[in-house]
């Protein structure tokens, strides 16, 4: 498990605690070992050591990366899972990706954002703004714009490596749980402007 940070050793705790004092004279006793004014600041040191040691025990509960239930379950809660494209359900680092997607969609701005979220659920996407490709091999499913002038709204997204369960032929037995691929549309239809068209081709 990987931690946030690593505890300060005792010196390390006194070299800052004593660096809160100014020096010169009045305040030079503060480096010296076995010094009255040493050992003051010395006896803080434990009680400082038991805060940190709380501290990162909580900072590692409530890190999403690390977090377990059910302080996971909180997680999903506070940022509305189970909705329409996270069921809460999945393995453990299943549903903190999920956390951290919702997350993400809380502040996307651009095509760079589209992209990672992708890469969040393992997906390579190429992001297309503008104009849709109308010749040869046609994708389905065809989609017809009313004015030329609508194009300037379309969002093309190509799914590089979209799950393979999800193409002929179909393997069995079939999974009807939702996919990498379901869930990448589900968000992106949620978060993309209201006037734009997403068309999806999955390569």
């Amino acid at each position: 498990m990987t931690k946030l940070y690593s505890p300060h050793s005792f010196n390390q705790q006194l070299n800052s605690l004593s660096k809160l004092f100014p020096s010169g004279r009045d305040f030079e006793s503060k480096i010296i070992d076995n010094s009255v004014f040493n050992k003051l600041l010395k006896s803080f040191i434990p009680e400082i050591e038991r805060f940190e040691s709380l501290y990162l025990q909580i900072s590692e509960e409530h890190d999403i990366n690390l977090s377990q239930d059910p302080i996971l379950n909180r997680w999903e809660s506070a940022v509305g899972i189970p909705d329409n494209c996270f069921p809460g359900t999945g393995t453990i680092d299943e549903r903190r990706i999920h956390v951290i997607i919702k997350l993400a969609c809380m502040n996307v701005s651009g095509v760079d954002d589209y992209v990672s979220i992708a890469n969040k659920l393992g997906l390579t996407v190429e992001i297309l703004p503008g104009n849709l490709d109308l010749g040869f091999p046609y994708t389905f499913p065809f989609v017809f714009l009313n004015l030329p002038s609508d194009s300037k709204f379309v969002l093309v997204v190509r799914i590089q490596n979209a799950n393979p369960e999800e193409k002929f032929p179909y393997t069995f037995p079939i999974s009807f749980e939702q996919t990498a691929t379901q869930i990448l549309k589900c968000v992106y239809n949620l978060i993309k402007p209201a006037n734009v068209l997403i068309v999806y081709e999955e390569l």
